[in-house]
């Protein structure tokens, strides 16, 4: 016969810890949301925004895996609360995604400009660069 000593008081702290690194993980997800909304909105370049009609805010999604970004077009959309609408989405991709079982979230901008806003346009127009800045302030 053996005996095995169970100590579950361990069980309930790791049980706690998985819990609080979830906690954590999603707060995360939410700065990183809140900023690419703020620095979208800040963006300015030449006097220029780089929101006009909020179809490139309401754009923006996490991704698990594979799958078809979000995405809007400027000349179809109008917002008159951009901010709101895109972290409604963002928060509503946080919550639905199953953070214990997944390796990979991706912040991702599925409008059809998304590059032309980051990188610039052509004829020499520099971006806007927000996941530049994103990954400088988040990693």
């Amino acid at each position: 016969m053996i005996d095995i000593q169970v100590n579950k008081k361990l069980f309930a702290k790791l049980d706690k810890m998985e819990e609080t690194l979830d906690d954590e993980l999603e707060d995360k997800l939410f700065a990183i949301a809140n900023d690419a909304v703020r620095f979208t909105l800040g963006s300015n370049r030449k006097g220029k925004p780089a929101v006009r009609t909020g179809a490139y805010l309401a754009s923006f999604s996490f991704g698990v895996g594979a799958g078809r970004p979000r995405s809007k077009h400027s000349h179809r959309y109008r917002d008159s609360n951009p901010a709101a609408t895109a972290l409604a989405g963002l928060t509503a991709d946080i919550k639905r995604a199953d953070l214990k079982n997944t390796t990979k979230i991706t912040l991702r901008n599925g409008s059809s400009y998304a590059n032309n806003v980051e990188y610039g346009w052509s004829g020499g127009t520099s971006g806007y660069y927000i996941f530049a800045k994103l990954r400088r302030l988040h990693g």
